[in-house]
């Protein structure tokens, strides 16, 4: 994971070097290279079986950097990133510090390439790409009328919905993306209606990951609660902070979660009505296996 990571940082900076910024061949060039990402990060991950799978932190890790020009050098930006990886390799392992705290290293080989469901993972990533580039398209004519930017912000909430076991639990995902940006969106103006000085900004950063990794996986929407102040803050630290961010925020979360509950139920419904068409004598059986599936 660190070293994917890695590459899509030096690949992101080197193509936000190339790509003209502020003009609409720019945001396109952004979309199209963001969708790539997002086809082939998500057959990654399904194809080694990786622990969150999909694609919504490969997404948010290149488009976060492509979608405006380099700020740091090459040097700089790639030892802060080598250095970051490096950090949480070694967090990783300070539990074995301690001998009675140690378990045997067992490293887990991939699946055979002959076990694999390549029509799974060729689903899973066409998905994916198809999710982050609809709601990438769409948010540049959209977003541009509403006024909001960072159109990145549309593609990562549009491959959130696809994370889920049935349909019930990904509509309610992308839900919980967009009422849990609310919250967030207060709970980060009342910090900055405090004016924090960057060192409070930097503990408040770790206090909001900690809760979003604390609920990431039991409650989405309290997860969200933290994750949009802590992206905000990182954003802010950059650029500085402005009302527009938590405007953007809001907007390109809507169109974003919006795109992917939409393909989400699209796909359901195709699902049972090829269902009924192979098995119309079946139909409560049908309904009641895709609702599984779905």
């Amino acid at each position: 994971m660190g070293a994917s990571f890695w590459v899509l940082m030096l690949a992101a900076w080197l193509g936000a070097s190339v790509i003209p910024h502020g003009t609409s061949a720019g945001l396109w060039a952004m979309v199209v290279t963001t969708s790539v990402v997002a086809f082939v990060a998500a057959a990654w991950a399904a194809l080694l079986r990786i622990r969150p799978a999909g694609s919504l932190f490969h997404i948010f890790c290149f488009a976060a950097i492509i979608s405006g020009p380099p700020r740091a050098s090459l040097g700089d930006s790639m030892f802060v990133a080598s250095a970051t990886v490096g950090l949480a390799l070694l967090l990783g392992q300070v539990g074995r510090i301690l001998p009675s705290r140690r378990t045997p290293w067992v490293v887990t080989p991939p699946p055979p390439l002959a076990e694999v469901d390549w029509r799974g993972v060729t689903l899973e990533a066409t998905v994916h790409g198809i999710a982050a580039f609809a709601a990438g398209a769409l948010t540049i004519p959209l977003a541009g009328a509403l006024g909001a930017g960072h159109h990145y912000w549309a593609m990562v909430a549009a491959v959130v919905p696809l994370a889920g076991h049935s349909t019930r639990h990904r509509v309610a995902r992308g839900l919980h993306r967009i009422l849990g940006t609310f919250t967030g969106i207060a709970l980060m103006l009342g910090i900055m209606a405090l004016h924090p000085p960057l060192v409070a900004v930097a503990v408040l950063m770790a206090v909001f990951q900690y809760g979003a990794e604390l609920y990431i996986a039991r409650n989405y929407f309290f997860a969200q609660t933290f994750v949009t102040p802590l992206a905000l803050l990182g954003t802010s630290i950059g650029a500085g902070w402005s009302g527009q961010l938590a405007y953007d925020r809001i907007v390109e979360t809507i169109i974003g979660a919006c795109v992917g509950m939409g393909g989400v139920l699209t796909i359901t419904l195709v699902r049972r009505y090829a269902a009924r068409l192979a098995d119309p004598d079946d139909h409560e059986v049908t309904v009641l296996r895709f609702r599984g599936l779905g």
